[in-house]
């Protein structure tokens, strides 16, 4: 009797913990979620979610979605974590947010080469300008407290605003440097337009839980990972790896 207790005993410590499985759902990211040609999902979100899955014994199933259903699927609780949203107070009624960010997005102006611009923080000469915002995309408190006061033209999506600000119907385009970049990849007259050196203003992209995902300790055990990751400069170095600028600290506070 006792040695088939210790059998016992002896099979269950040496038998792993099954790995607790993690639903993640996002839209394609430039650089941050994405896959390739094999359809393997790659990214800085992967290679960060790789690192804690390892510490903390979780299996990862990726999903990549239309952005709005993506959002759907976290909000009904059907996928536990969305990838990249920046933090606004309307989405932390709708998702619990990370409270480290993981990647950092330059908001910058982009213009025609035959008429440069240079941003110098003035919002008269914002004014005078008509500028291009994609539908859609959040653009951060420095911009929503000003917006009211300048002439937005607003375009379905980033190729879309390329094209309309060649054409003239607008003076400027708003957009983060890390998906108009990839855009203009893809455009024979990439070198027509020019960014601004100085950025605009500065977004934090997060990991956000669905409120409906109810396992706390993986939530913590995630949390806690991603929080030693940060401090161990790992998630600013894999940033670089994808040539990326992770600035967790920036003030993205208005300052007129």
């Amino acid at each position: 009797m006792y040695r088939l207790f210790l059998f016992v005993v002896t099979l269950f410590i040496a038998t792993p913990a099954r790995a607790e499985k993690v639903k993640v759902v996002g839209t394609h990211f430039n650089k941050i979620f994405e896959t390739d040609a094999a359809g393997a999902f790659h990214g800085v979100a992967v290679d960060l979610l790789k690192k804690v899955a390892a510490k903390k014994n979780l299996q990862i199933e990726y999903a990549i979605y239309p952005w709005n259903r993506a959002q759907y699927l976290i909000s009904t609780g059907r996928a536990d974590i969305l990838i990249g949203p920046y933090r606004t107070p309307e989405r932390e009624k709708q998702m619990d947010f990370a409270s480290t960010p993981f990647y950092t997005d330059h908001m910058v102006f982009y213009t025609t080469k035959d008429k440069p611009f240079a941003w110098n923080e003035s919002l008269d000469l914002l004014k005078t300008k008509r500028i291009l915002t994609i539908k859609g995309w959040v653009y951060g408190i420095k911009f929503d407290e000003i917006k009211d006061k300048l002439t937005i033209v607003e375009a379905n999506d980033i190729e879309t605003a390329f094209r309309m600000l060649a054409l003239g119907r607008a003076d400027l385009l708003l957009a983060n440097e890390r998906n108009a970049e990839d855009a203009l990849e893809q455009k024979e007259n990439k070198d027509h337009f020019i960014k601004t050196k100085k950025p605009f203003s500065f977004m934090q992209g997060y990991f956000a839980f669905s409120l409906k995902y109810k396992n706390d300790s993986v939530k913590k055990a995630i949390q806690e990972s991603l929080s030693q990751l940060s401090y161990e400069g790992i998630i600013k170095k894999i940033n670089k790896d994808y040539k990326l600028s992770f600035e967790p600290r920036v003030s993205i506070v208005p300052n007129y």
